[in-house]
């Protein structure tokens, strides 16, 4: 998982709500991929008759409004109403150019977050929603230890990367992953569940206010009685300053297993907005090809940073309660850590806005 876009839809014409997809990856043949069907993506197009994924039969009211149904057997594209509403924020967060080669990028993450979300669905004892699934990193290891798994994403390109590593799962493993294509800002699926995460910083994606807002809404909303919601942001000390730089900084170089490529990964920070604490790093890859050419591939992100009592006050606002608070996924103290990793509740008392 990582920082991928999550940035609202916004307004009433084009709200995700009108937009969101069910998806079953089960019962589908080895080597398929996905793509929205262009049936039922414009307001007003909602058809009577049932469709099919899969084996599994999804009703009109089951896929709402207007939802896309993903089918196997083709390639992904994003849902057309929720692309031409995307803003040029939203965009910024997509990883649409480097999308292929996230799972490298294991620079940026470790691997015991994996167990932390593992011991936590085995504690829940029931279905999990992921938001900014991404590439599945999280989410296919949670369906293959027995869980059941929502996973939503807005980013057409990381769902790409999902539906390829799918495709290579057991039927079993597929028939527990039901994957969402869109924005965490505002979102509707049938169920509660025990368990919501939001892993590896994804949330910081989310930068404007109405979009936190809406996000923590529609999670408070969709957190069963005595569920549990798990927030992950990078850690940043109130006395810390977050520097620009121009030059590209290399983080590591290393071949691709599934081409043979040559991939190196650096970044760098071009712009800082302090005030209103975003940052826009840019995520670059440079691919050599088989004819020795180099080819660079960028991604521009837009994450806001937050202090922690800015966290504290801001699920306080929306019906949650800090039950535990870490600074790392082997539980550490968060003042001797680098996230600021919560694991939260419903208040009591407090009712659910929107």
């Amino acid at each position: 998982m990582g920082l991928r876009s999550r940035s609202a839809v916004s307004g009433q014409s084009t709200s995700y709500r009108h937009y969101w997809c069910g998806v079953s990856l089960g019962n589908s043949p080895p080597g398929a991929s996905f793509r929205a069907s262009p049936a039922g993506l414009r307001r007003g197009s909602h058809r009577r008759s049932a469709r099919f994924c899969g084996r599994r039969r999804i009703s009109p009211r089951q896929r709402g409004p207007c939802a896309a149904v993903f089918s196997w057997g083709q390639t992904f594209s994003p849902p057309r109403g929720v692309q031409r509403s995307m803003s040029s924020q939203d965009e910024q967060n997509l990883f649409t150019n480097t999308a292929p080669w996230y799972d490298m990028d294991t620079a940026y993450y470790s691997e015991s977050d994996l167990a932390f979300y593992l011991e936590a669905a085995d504690r829940a004892g029931g279905p999990v929603l992921e938001l900014a699934c991404g590439t599945g990193r999280v989410s296919i290891p949670l369906a293959e230890a027995g869980h059941e798994v929502w996973a939503l994403d807005l980013s057409a390109s990381m769902l790409t990367e999902l539906a390829r590593k799918a495709a290579a799962l057991s039927p079993e493993v597929r028939n527990r992953l039901h994957v969402v294509q869109g924005s965490m800002s505002s979102f509707q699926i049938p169920q509660q569940f025990p368990l919501i995460i939001i892993p590896f910083r994804s949330f910081q994606a989310l930068t404007d206010d109405h979009d936190t807002s809406g996000c923590l809404e529609s999670v408070r909303r969709h957190l069963a009685s005595g569920g549990v919601f798990i927030l992950d942001v990078f850690k940043v000390d109130h006395k810390e300053t977050i520097a620009t730089t121009e030059v590209e900084h290399t983080d590591w170089e290393r071949r691709d297993p599934r081409t043979g490529q040559t991939v190196r990964r650096a970044r760098r920070m071009p712009a800082v907005d302090s005030e209103k604490q975003i940052i826009y790093p840019e995520v670059i890859l440079y691919t050599t090809n088989q004819d020795g050419s180099v080819s660079r591939h960028v991604d521009t992100l837009a994450l806001r940073y937050y202090y922690e009592y800015q966290l504290q006050i801001l699920l306080a606002t929306h019906g949650f309660k800090v039950d535990a608070a870490y600074g790392s996924y082997d539980k550490r103290p968060v003042a001797s850590g680098t996230e600021f990793l919560f694991v939260c509740s419903h208040s009591v008392g407090v009712p659910a806005l929107g």
